[in-house]
């Protein structure tokens, strides 16, 4: 059935997949434009990766009021980067604002989408039944299948193990031999909320980061004052937060640039000064430039490091047993494993059921290149947006403002369509080329590509198809124009 549409009405209707940060942003955008649509969640709850990933230490490395909805302001943010609990907090608070729930079906998930071109429909399949509707959002986020390392024996080990996007709070760390794979992103702020309550914690590291203190205070009562009753304060303090991470992206991502080594530079004296073992500082000390993998935030990692029951572990990793891990160099005995590894961004899973068109699906349309106009619409795919796809990732500023500018653009170009009597949008072939092709000409100058450096940013095919190339104000300007000649009238 149609969703909640009237009998005289238009067919305006829009299935979102995914109740996450992006997903929720969909949603307000349809409800203010007076547009139905209903909100798939495979969870339980609403928040996406902010529900799932419950860690300790979980948080946000992008300032709490930058983070946030540009509508939805919160100027109770404790912190100045808030943890997992307080954001998927936020969330819940927004769903209640914007009464949302009655739209939302958790514990609901999409089980497949095919187009019907004689009727410019989606129909999805869930275990509630089918759905029909014009239009399919999927915001189902980069983040959010765990990604397990391919290290031989890994189920072997007769203690228990568990990913970080998959925390298991009924596991006793306490007094235990600790094991943590991994020390990117979620693994430095993990290890110094473990660090002393374990027996012993041992980090392996595949590649050293850079890791920048993170002067994480508390905001004052009067400062919360001033956000919530002084007119423009809270705006005020969201652009400067906004401009100051936006001169990283101008200062360092462009490695041809005096900045960019001066910024290192920076960084690496800091490292030098913050680990004296001058044996842990080689190890800490990357050997790429600054920006090519993700910078990350945590003030207490290096010290974490030299405890004297904490050890750094940079040989590569052979296999796992029943006992522990073994490494080059030798065994190391433990009685937990945790996977600090990642997500798999590529998945193919959704994709794979996803069919367009022509009946082949989204997976096969991208082949080993994914890619996408704008991050967002594919061909052969009419009607159907992706929220946070290809090329809309960000190393320095905050992923949220990307979605709102995507999902902006997606609300009036229903409109346009609707007011042209345009039932189905497919993007062009030669508009999606002549965009990528230019995109990752753009890529070339930049640290992920010259950084000397291998990163999750990369696909397999060696190009960086997770991150947008430019600044953000670049992004605003190219989704801020909207065309029904980028996209053709589908043939059914």
């Amino acid at each position: 059935m149609l969703l909640d549409m009237p009998p005289a009405a238009p067919n305006r209707s829009t299935v979102i997949i995914g109740a996450g940060m992006s997903g929720l942003c969909m949603a307000i955008a349809l409800k203010r434009a007076g547009m139905p649509f209903v909100v798939l969640e495979k969870s339980d709850e609403i928040g996406g990766t902010w529900s799932a990933n419950r860690y300790p230490g979980c948080a946000c490395d992008i300032p709490s009021h930058l983070y946030g909805y540009s509508f939805a302001p919160n100027p109770q943010w404790s912190r100045v980067w808030a943890g997992q609990p307080e954001i998927l907090a936020y969330l819940k608070d927004v769903v209640a604002q914007f009464d949302l729930a009655p739209h939302i079906r958790l514990s609901t998930a999409a089980q497949s989408a095919d187009y019907d071109a004689s009727t410019a429909t989606w129909t999805i399949a869930t275990v509630d039944g089918p759905l029909t509707a014009r239009y399919l959002v999927s915001a189902t986020g980069p983040l959010r299948v765990p990604k397990w390392p391919d290290i031989p024996g890994i189920d072997a080990f007769r203690g228990p193990s568990m990913h970080s996007a998959r925390w298991d709070e009924d596991v006793v760390l306490a007094g235990k031999r600790v094991g943590i794979v991994g020390s990117a992103a979620s693994a430095v702020q993990m290890i110094p909320k473990l660090a002393g309550h374990t027996a012993h914690l041992t980090v392996f590291q595949r590649t050293a980061n850079y890791v920048v203190p993170k002067p994480n205070r508390h905001y004052t009562a009067p400062e919360k004052w001033l956000l919530a009753n002084v007119p423009g304060a809270w705006r005020l303090l969201r652009w400067w937060l906004y401009a100051r991470n936006e001169a990283r992206f101008h200062a360092a991502f462009t490695p041809s640039r005096l900045s960019a080594r001066l910024v290192e530079a920076v960084l690496r004296h800091y490292i030098t000064r913050a680990v004296p073992d001058p044996t842990l500082r080689a190890a800490v000390l990357p050997d790429y430039r600054v920006g090519c993998k993700r910078v990350l935030l945590e003030g207490d990692y290096y010290a974490t490091l030299a405890r004297p029951d904490v050890s750094l572990v940079t040989d590569s990793i052979s296999r796992i047993d029943a006992e522990g891990v073994i490494t080059e160099a030798g065994r190391h005995d433990l009685d937990v494993i945790l996977y600090a590894t990642g997500f798999d961004i590529w998945d193919t899973d959704w994709p794979g059921r996803v069919r367009g068109r022509d009946g082949v699906s989204l997976h096969d349309a991208y082949g080993d290149a994914p890619r996408a106009w704008l991050g967002m619409a594919v061909p052969g795919f009419p009607n159907l947006f992706t929220l946070l796809g290809p090329n809309t990732g960000l190393g320095h500023n905050s992923v949220v403002w990307m979605a709102e500018c995507q999902v902006n653009h997606i609300v009036r170009l229903m409109t346009a369509a609707e007011e042209a009597g345009q039932e189905a949008l497919e993007v062009r072939a030669s508009v999606l080329e002549a965009y990528n092709d230019a995109l990752q000409e753009r890529m070339q100058t930049r640290v992920w590509v010259q950084g000397r450096c291998a990163s999750w940013y990369q696909h397999a095919d060696g190009r960086i198809r997770a991150l947008w190339p430019d600044s953000t104000l670049a992004w605003w300007r190219a989704l801020r124009r909207v065309s029904l000649t980028d996209y053709r009238e589908a043939p059914r």
